[in-house]
């Protein structure tokens, strides 16, 4: 009796390739965080398997080296400031703690 292949996960965080419906390949590649906190992935599409996988391997060296284009701005200290004082320290922190500047 023949040993059946078990089929695998990717990790969280890895790219993902498949075959869609429409005949095309399609790739989706993890490239950050988004300011809500929720993953930003870029959707990519190529009539074949070579090409795709050669434009995925392209934006993950980008990413891994930064200098692939983020969904958003960059936060200034001011905003990230005027963040952390309405979102994170409120709630962890008494009133008198956290006035407003």
């Amino acid at each position: 009796m023949a040993e059946e292949k078990k089929r695998t996960r990717r990790a969280n965080g890895e790219s993902a390739i498949y075959l869609g419906q429409d005949g095309r390949w399609h790739g989706r590649v993890p490239m950050g965080y988004k300011d809500d906190g929720t993953p930003y992935r870029r959707h990519l599409t190529r009539p074949t398997c070579k090409e795709l996988v050669e434009e995925v391997r392209r934006l993950e060296k980008q990413c891994d080296e930064g200098s692939a284009c983020q969904l958003d701005k960059p936060w200034t200290v001011e905003k990230w400031l005027l963040h952390w004082v309405e979102n994170i320290a409120k709630h962890g922190r008494q009133r008198e703690h956290v006035r407003r500047v």
